[in-house]
């Protein structure tokens, strides 16, 4: 959201101006926008973020609402007490979602009687859903009964399946059975209320239990269980610890009988967790591409490289035409510590960019199963002979790799005038990514101050303004009465978003110490846009 609103400024802000206050500049507002900000009375800030939910524009409210979730479970009744308030209003939903989406991130999960109030009797089937999303969020106990007697009577896909999967989160005894009874409704097409439209739901919602309560529902349901449906089930027997099914999942992986890739992917998944790699290596002559590459990945797991199995069939793999089997081929034979394999790829990058299939080399070395040690340095020998766009990549990689060498040529680029403006400008916006980004990016701005320079800054030390050095230099910045005022209004307007709560603070300070009545009159509009 920071790197959005920079950007917006920096469309925004009109070329530089120098620190005289002037009608209709950088700081201009219309008259309904020229009113005094005033700090919440006896210090109530939850009732200010609440004012900013129900009339505040997008960006306060998003800001209000991430205030409102640092308050925890004290903000509880609060939210009951407003959400009560408003219960029968359809024309308020969006307030309404809002302050369903707060009470379920507060942790507050004693409010059980609003949400069954809302569940019951709003109508407007958003509001349904994220009452619904806030019980599987709280998981009350006590609101299964409501829940339970809503989705009977729901109507709309989304809200019904968001209040089974609430059932499915509280969990317990009584949930499972309830799942258990429509899961078994659905699959023997029994003509009880709100199945037929379950389309496969409940079972879904069932699936989402955790615990070992779950696996008797698993065990009663088995026979009437289609093939795609008894996988899963037998996958999740695997999980909570039943290593009985494995001849019951190797039924599954006969091509001819069984022709879902799904299901013949999922069966090898559960069979690899049992460490069944017999049965992997017989499903690696699959007819289906796929599935070979699901063995290949599955082969490419720890427990199987510590097992030294299917090393033949991964080397076999390699001079596969299908490239995304070669990729997996490759990341398994490397969880086997066969490092070497990667030397045509690296000898290709050596090349970069002049040398076909360079970049792609690239591409594959920078995703987290291909990382080798030797690439970053690789990539420096490979700056010299690259330009523009390509130089640009070597620092993307580099940053990927999150490798000291990426924040030191940063560093360089940075401070080199005679480099491409829009390779110094990337270089600028990726440095963020260190923590050494901080005196380059100060000695970037410094070097030719203007708005272009201040989104840098901003975009770079935004992102590490907890650090003494940036929070100083942001500040210098937005205080600097100097500055121009494009380049100000680009500090300031980013203040919320880089700090938090305290900038309300900061802003306050910076009005309170300043001359300029537009300025003031500013920053008193930006304390009430967040504030």
């Amino acid at each position: 959201m920071l790197a959005l609103v920079v950007a917006s400024c920096a469309k925004e802000n009109s070329p530089p101006q120098g620190g005289a206050e002037q009608d209709g500049g950088v700081f201009a507002l219309s008259d309904a926008e020229r009113r005094a900000w005033l700090a919440p009375a006896d210090d109530d800030w939850v009732g200010r973020w609440l004012e900013h939910l129900r009339a505040g524009p997008k960006e306060g409210q998003r800001f209000a609402m991430a205030r409102l979730r640092e308050e925890g479970a004290s903000l509880g009744p609060v939210l009951a007490q407003e959400i009560h308030a408003i219960a029968l209003d359809s024309s308020r939903f969006g307030l309404m979602v809002n302050f369903l989406a707060a009470l379920g991130a507060s942790g507050d999960s004693s409010q059980v009687e609003v949400l069954a109030e809302v569940l019951r009797t709003h109508p407007t089937p958003v509001v349904r859903t994220q009452a619904a999303e806030a019980a599987a969020n709280l998981r009350p106990s006590a609101l299964l009964p409501t829940l339970r007697d809503a989705v009977t009577r729901e109507s709309e896909a989304a809200p019904r399946r968001a209040m089974l999967i609430a059932i499915a989160r509280i969990g317990g005894e009584e949930g499972i059975d309830y799942l258990e009874a429509r899961a078994r409704a659905w699959l023997m097409e029994a003509g009880i209320a709100g199945i037929s439209e379950d389309n496969g739901e409940s079972w879904n919602a069932l699936m989402l239990v955790d615990g070992a309560q779950l696996m008797p529902a698993l065990l009663r349901l088995d026979p009437l269980l289609p093939p795609p449906l008894r996988v899963q089930a037998l996958t999740a027997r695997v999980e909570l610890g039943d290593e009985s099914v494995g001849p019951a999942l190797r039924e599954y992986l006969d091509a001819e009988q069984f022709p879902s890739i799904k299901t013949r992917s999922l069966a090898l998944t559960a069979l690899a967790d049992l460490e069944d790699w017999p049965s992997l290596l017989t499903a690696a002559s699959d007819p289906d591409l796929d599935v070979q590459r699901a063995v290949a990945r599955l082969l490419g797991l720890p427990s199987a490289a510590a097992a030294e199995i299917g090393t033949d069939q991964l080397d076999a793999w390699l001079s596969s035409a299908d490239e995304d089997l070669r990729h997996a081929a490759l990341a398994g034979l490397l969880a086997r510590g066969q490092r070497h394999r990667l030397e045509p790829m690296l000898q290709l990058v050596r090349e970069f960019p002049f040398r076909l299939g360079s970049t792609e080399a690239l591409l594959l070395l920078t995703q987290p199963e291909f990382l080798d040690p030797r690439l970053p340095g690789i990539l420096l020998g490979c700056w010299e002979q690259a330009e523009g766009t390509h130089r640009m990549d070597i620092l993307r990689a580099l940053t990927k790799l999150h490798a000291a060498e990426g924040a030191s040529l940063m560093a360089r680029v940075l401070a080199d005038a005679g480099e491409d403006l829009e390779v110094r400008r990337v270089a600028a916006a990726l440095f963020a990514n260190f923590e050494e980004c901080v005196e380059p990016l100060i000695t970037w701005y410094a070097d030719q101050p203007g708005v272009s320079r201040a989104v840098d800054l901003v975009g770079g030390l935004g992102r590490r303004a907890e650090l003494p050095r940036a929070r100083e230099a942001l500040l210098a910045i937005a205080s600097d009465a100097e500055a121009p005022d494009a380049v100000r209004k680009v500090l300031l307007d980013a203040l919320p978003l880089m700090f938090g709560f305290e900038a309300a603070a900061l802003l306050q300070e910076l009005r309170a110490r300043e001359t300029r009545a537009d300025l003031r009159a500013y920053l008193d509009a930006l304390l009430i846009r967040w504030f």
